[in-house]
């Protein structure tokens, strides 16, 4: 499983990770799909990391906490879909800071 101490802030630590993940999902080890939208969101690949928020969402997986203060999640912050995504995941909705 890709860790987030494996990603940096850097586009290029960001690809090696992804394909990290790539090369775990080919060897059968699990893949959290929080890790994937993160991924998908430091790449600003926005579709792909809401498609994988709402897998992390249908999967009830623990790591959906993260989401109000993830900074890997910046990218998409400012997203229409990221207001509609926390009120899906049961935050109590507060203004969410633009950059």
């Amino acid at each position: 499983m890709v860790g987030l101490d494996e990603i940096s802030a850097s586009a290029d630590n960001i690809r090696r990770a992804s394909d990290k993940q790539e090369l775990a999902s080919r060897k059968g080890k699990p893949i959290d799909a929080y890790t994937v939208a993160q991924i998908y969101s430091a790449l600003d690949e926005k579709d792909e990391a809401f498609k994988w928020l709402e897998k992390t969402y249908q999967d009830h997986l623990s790591t959906i906490w993260q989401l109000k203060v993830d900074p890997f999640m910046d990218n998409i912050r400012s997203d229409p879909r990221f207001k509609d995504y926390l009120k899906k995941a049961g935050f109590e909705f507060q203004q969410v800071p633009e950059d």
